[in-house]
């Protein structure tokens, strides 16, 4: 059992998961996406241990799916996820994890590329 799980303690699954949602208005792409990922993973102490992010890119060949990029990065902690929509000069950013981390420190980052124009945290209690 790794260290993350037993630090876990007598929780039931999905309680404390925190799920942040942000969102951004400012031009992005999947180079920023992943430059901000890897302040937010540095500065919250998380872990990727190697695993690269998975992005898909919009439309898609059959033209579905709006123009931009949904990018995620997992984590062993949980994964942080990018929806992005460049004709409206916005993105959403989604930082869920089991383990505790400060959302103010997010915000921080956030704001050296974008206005951040709303904040919801959801801490699950299932």
């Amino acid at each position: 059992m790794t260290e993350d799980r037993q630090n876990a303690g007598d929780r039931r699954f999905g309680e404390g998961l925190r799920v942040c949602v942000f969102a951004c208005i400012g031009s992005s792409n999947e180079s920023i996406c992943k430059e901000i990922n890897q302040k937010i993973v540095s500065a919250i102490k998380m872990n990727i241990d190697g695993l690269s992010p998975k992005t898909w890119e919009y439309p898609l060949d059959d033209g579905k799916g709006g123009e931009g990029i949904t990018l995620v990065q997992p984590l062993v902690e949980s994964f942080i996820a990018w929806d992005t929509w460049p004709l409206l000069r916005g993105a959403y950013l989604f930082v869920v994890s089991c383990k505790e981390y400060n959302p103010d420190i997010i915000i921080n980052i956030l704001e050296e590329y974008f206005e951040v124009k709303q904040q919801d945290i959801i801490l699950t209690q299932i």
